[in-house]
């Protein structure tokens, strides 16, 4: 018999190790797998008694729909023999009684009344066009939804009818109709399944509730994954609408269906301009549809945070723009003839895919990554630093053209001596920077690292008010000034330490819209009734920006080595809705002119609120010998109410006296900042037909606390589990399978049995797991056989 290998649990955090995960089959007997699916229609041919179900349609949500089920004979729709009607109430809600029905494999279609009574709720991030905005109603007259399951009865889950269901409904029929697909109920549980699996949703796409995503409170109260797919759907239909203004709303479904039909699945991304829509634009308009909520959800003042759920979304998109332009169809679940065989398949599947994963060169590959970053760790963040330092050069080289009549042919920085070279074109201005820039290293000495970088104006716009000056009664005077700046340049460079690394901007914008107000008091050198003198200012600095964003193109190059690694990739940064305000009073006092003794103080005080900052970077690393893999981190701050600042002061004198304090406010048990992020990874394993995905997602849930997210993935198979960092006392984790397996581990406070869980699907227990007291966790299922776990 194999060595057998635990699961193991890191209670410290949940680690999807192969060791965690390899599974060792021990079964003390073999089972046979079966398939019971029946050829042509389904059905047993006999009348049964009214069976009724229900479920919902949303494009968005539609009101007043009309219902209708048609069987499936011999691989087609019959339409002109319907089983049951119905509509669609004002939530989008549906029942069906069907009176006189054998049990064949139906569609459910839902397409607009003949009196023009149908509705729908506008769920596009843009609104949906002739003044209906979003989470409004409006009327449609030409659309059709459909949905297919295998069977209907009384215990039929809701089916949900919606865009992703009606490619899986063409698709079906489209498999049966070419001749791909014989057995009918294969061919629906394959397009149900497949299509899910190819947006990473688990399960069939007919089950999984639609949301409202315009209603504030029924967003607050669904689940993620319902989140999700519901966001997916109404993602797909402003995708084809952006994608081709000629197609309508009401014809942007069947757009879709027919893409998806004709090129055999979809593609991950896409050369510029070319035709069609992909995973990475349906991603990208889930995250822009969530945006449009997050407002909704503030007007309403209902709690409900998104975050976690856009940062993985985000994450994906990172990930599509990296990936493959041919069109691919998701993986259909593995067929099983019960629920307990599905749980096995699964264990399976979870074995294969661990022990897959271990013996893959991409692990080295990972390391390998990690070894370079090692290397060219301190030298890398030296590169960022002199083009840090360039960048300063820039900026202030543009203030002082923006504060000039005549722009000047080269401004040079006083603290660097960086000199920036102007040249301008029909009031455009042109900045660059070429030269060794002077970077300190750890060990105190100087690095000159050789620095390009270029940014052209693209119509920044600044405004500023003339200073406005007032004398007071004692003498003192106030200054002050407004002012505001639009600022939109275009940037690309290079910095290059010599036989270590190098950094391209390849293409980059930088955008900014601020504004502020500067308030200065000053007094004048006065002598006091005793003799002495004084000489003080007041500032007060206001600063707001509302929008603030970087894009950057960029490749690091290892220069050394014997397998060097180039990372190539984007990086992005986001910030809204950004307020300072700084006040700083000083005094200098000393005796009759000057002389004698002197004293000095100085006070400030600033305080700082920031809305929400996004960082992106996604892109794939690549090695000479030609391995590759592709990353992406996508991470969101929500600091919305709080303010951080600091308040000090600074007081000497000439006799020695000197004493400085400074406090700052921080986050709190009560007040901090929601934090969400996750990294993923896709790799190719040669042992496996199915690219891997690894996700690491983690959403703070307090001060230090949090929950982490894992999800491994490979064509049809895909495990996560969430563990919540803040647990005490005994532990446990649950992992799911894409078929809703759940596999429980949970800590126990017997000595002898460290861990013992269960494994469940809908609700049913199909195994127990015990610890057997020497190391190995035994799965015992219901039908007596078991394996180590």
């Amino acid at each position: 018999m194999p060595e057998m290998r635990k699961f193991t649990i890191a209670f410290g955090g949940v680690v999807f190790s192969a060791g965690a995960l390899l599974l060792t089959a021990c079964s003390d007997s073999g089972s046979s797998g079966g398939n019971n699916l029946v050829n042509g229609g389904g059905g047993n041919g006999t009348t049964t008694d009214p069976v009724s179900f229900s479920g919902e349609a949303a494009k968005g949500i539609v009101i007043g729909g009309v219902v209708n089920v048609y069987p499936i004979v011999n691989g087609s729709v019959d339409t002109s023999t319907p089983l049951g009607s119905g509509v669609t109430d004002s939530t989008g809600t549906y029942t069906v009684e069907l009176a006189d029905y054998d049990g064949e494999p139906v569609q459910i279609e839902i397409a607009a009344a003949a009196d023009d009574s149908t509705s729908m709720i506008c769920d596009l991030s843009g609104g949906c066009g002739d003044g209906v905005g979003f989470g409004d109603s409006f009327p449609v007259t030409d659309f059709s939804l459909s949905a297919v399951v295998t069977e209907i009865t009384d215990d039929t889950p809701s089916v949900s009818v919606t865009p992703l269901s009606t490619v899986a409904s063409q698709l079906a029929i489209e498999t049966l109709s070419a001749g791909t697909e014989t057995n009918i109920l294969q061919a629906i549980s394959n397009a149900n399944t497949s299509v899910a699996n190819r947006f990473g949703i688990t399960g069939d796409i007919t089950q999984v509730d639609v949301v409202d995503i315009t209603n504030p409170t029924a967003v607050s109260a669904a689940d993620e994954s319902a989140l999700q797919f519901n966001f997916f759907n109404a993602a797909i239909v402003q995708s084809v609408i952006n994608d081709n203004g000629a197609v309508g709303l009401e014809q942007a479904v069947q757009a879709f269906a027919s893409q998806y039909i004709d090129n055999g699945g979809l593609a991950d991304t896409e050369t510029a301009g070319a035709a069609g829509i992909t995973l990475e634009d349906i991603l990208n308009g889930a995250s822009s549809i969530i945006d449009s909520v997050e407002v909704a959800l503030a007007d309403a003042g209902v709690d409900a945070d998104l975050s976690a759920l856009e940062t993985d979304i985000d994450a994906r998109a990172n990930l599509a723009a990296n990936g493959n332009t041919t069109p691919t169809s998701g993986t259909p679940a593995a067929p099983a003839d019960s629920e307990l065989q599905t749980v096995k398949n699964d264990v399976a599947a979870l074995r294969n895919l661990a022990y897959a994963i271990d013996l893959t060169s991409a692990d080295t590959f990972a390391d390998d990554i990690e070894m370079a970053a090692d290397v060219v760790d301190a030298d890398l963040a030296k590169a960022l630093e002199a083009l840090g330092y360039a960048a300063q050069a820039i900026a202030d080289a543009w203030v002082v053209v923006s504060e000039s009549d005549v722009a000047p042919v080269v401004v040079t920085d006083t603290d660097t001596g960086i000199e920036v070279d102007i040249t301008s074109s029909n009031s455009m201005h042109t900045y660059s920077v070429d030269q060794d820039v002077e970077v300190m290293t750890d060990a105190g000495t100087v690095m000159s690292i050789p620095v390009t970088l270029t940014a052209m104006d693209n119509g920044s716009t600044v405004s500023e008010s003339e200073p406005a000056l007032s004398e007071n009664d004692d003498g003192s005077y106030n200054e002050s000034k407004t002012y505001s700046a639009d600022v939109d340049l275009a940037l690309e460079g290079m910095a290059t330490v010599a036989n270590s690394v190098r950094v391209s901007v390849e293409s980059g914008t930088f955008m900014v819209s601020l504004s502020g107000e500067e308030d200065h008091l000053h007094s004048y050198m006065t002598q006091n009734s005793d003799g002495t003198m004084s000489y003080g200012f007041t500032t007060d600095e206001v600063l707001s920006i509302e929008d603030f964003s970087l894009s950057l193109e960029t490749m690091v190059q290892q220069l050394s080595g014997t397998d060097a690694i180039t990372f190539e990739g984007t990086i992005g940064l986001e910030v809204t809705a950004f307020n300072g305000t700084a006040t700083e009073e000083a005094a200098e006092h000393s005796s009759a002119m000057g002389t004698g003794n002197m004293s000095y103080t100085d006070m400030w005080s600033d305080q700082e609120t920031i809305g929400e900052l996004a960082f992106s970077l996604g892109g794939s690393f690549s090695s000479v010998s030609g391995n590759a893999l592709v990353a992406s981190l996508s991470v969101m701050a929500d600091g919305t109410g709080l303010v951080f600042g600091c308040d000090g002061n600074i007081e000497w004198n000439n006799a020695g006296m000197y004493s400085y304090e400074e406090t700052c406010a921080e986050e709190t048990e009560q007040n901090y900042a929601d934090i969400s992020a996750t990294l993923a990874v896709l790799m190719s394993v040669d042992t496996l037909d199915d690219d891997v995905t690894f996700t690491v997602a983690l959403a703070r849930t307090g001060l230090d606390d949090g929950n982490l997210t894992v999800r491994l993935s490979s064509g049809a198979n895909v495990f996560s589990t969430t563990y919540q960092t803040a647990s005490t006392g005994l532990r446990s984790v649950n992992i799911t399978t894409a078929s809703g397996a759940i596999i429980s581990l949970a800590e126990t406070d017997d000595p002898d049995t460290d861990v013992e869980g269960t494994i469940t699907l809908n609700g049913s227990q199909y195994a127990t797991i015990e610890d057997s007291g020497n190391g190995i966790l035994v799965i015992t299922y219901t039908d007596g056989e078991f394996e180590s776990l």
